[in-house]
C-alpha cells in the first residue's frame, strides 16, 4: 500500500473547493432565477402604464439582482458556518492518505479513519496539484499531490483515479 507524506487542508482552499461545488449546483439557481426574470419580463410587459421595453428592463434588473445575491452568498455561508466554526476544526487537522488496487483510505491525527473502494467514488476532481475524490455527494476526499512520496506514487494515484473515472461514467451518471 502507498502512502503519502501528512498534509493539512487550508480553510481557504476548503472553502474554494466547497464553492466551486456549490457552482456546479448554480445551475438550478440559474434556471429558477431566469423563470423569475422572464416571469418579471413577462408581467412587467402587460402593465398598461409601463412601454414593453420598460418591462424588460425591470425584469432584467431582477434577474441581476438575484445572480449578485446569489453569486456572494455561498462563499460568505461557507466560509463563515463551516471553515471558521470551532467544531469543524478536525477537518483541517494532518492527514494522510494511503492506496492500493482496491482502496483509498484516510487516517487522521485526530485517530478518525476511513477506508473508500476505488469503485465506491462518486465524482473525482482532478486540478492541476490536487485532487478531490468524492465519496458521497457532500463528503470528499481531498489529496495533493506534492503529498506523495515519489513521481511513481503520483503515476499509479493518478492512474486509480483515471480507472475510477471510468467507472463512474459507467455505473454512476
Amino acid at each position: 500500500m502507498t502512502k503519502s507524506k501528512p498534509f493539512q487542508m487550508s480553510e481557504d482552499l476548503y472553502t474554494s473547493i466547497a464553492v466551486k461545488l456549490s457552482l456546479a449546483h448554480f445551475r438550478i439557481r440559474l434556471v429558477t432565477t431566469a423563470l423569475i426574470g422572464v416571469g418579471a419580463i413577462v408581467i412587467g410587459s402587460f402593465m398598461r402604464d409601463v412601454p414593453l421595453a420598460a418591462g424588460i428592463v425591470i425584469g432584467a434588473g431582477l434577474l441581476g439582482l438575484l445572480m449578485a445575491v446569489f453569486s456572494g452568498y455561498d462563499y460568505r455561508t461557507i466560509h463563515r458556518a463551516f471553515a471558521k466554526s470551532s467544531k469543524n476544526r478536525s477537518f483541517f487537522e494532518s492527514r494522510t492518505v494511503s492506496f492500493d488496487d482496491e482502496f483509498l483510505a484516510v487516517d487522521c491525527s485526530n485517530g478518525s479513519a476511513g477506508r473508500y473502494p476505488w469503485t465506491s467514488l462518486v465524482e473525482l476532481w482532478l486540478e492541476k496539484d490536487y485532487a478531490v475524490l468524492f465519496v458521497s455527494a457532500h463528503q470528499f476526499v481531498y489529496v495533493p499531490y506534492d503529498a506523495l512520496e515519489s513521481g511513481d506514487d503520483l503515476n499509479r494515484f493518478k492512474d486509480h483515479c483515471r480507472n475510477a473515472e471510468q467507472h463512474i461514467r459507467q455505473h454512476v451518471r
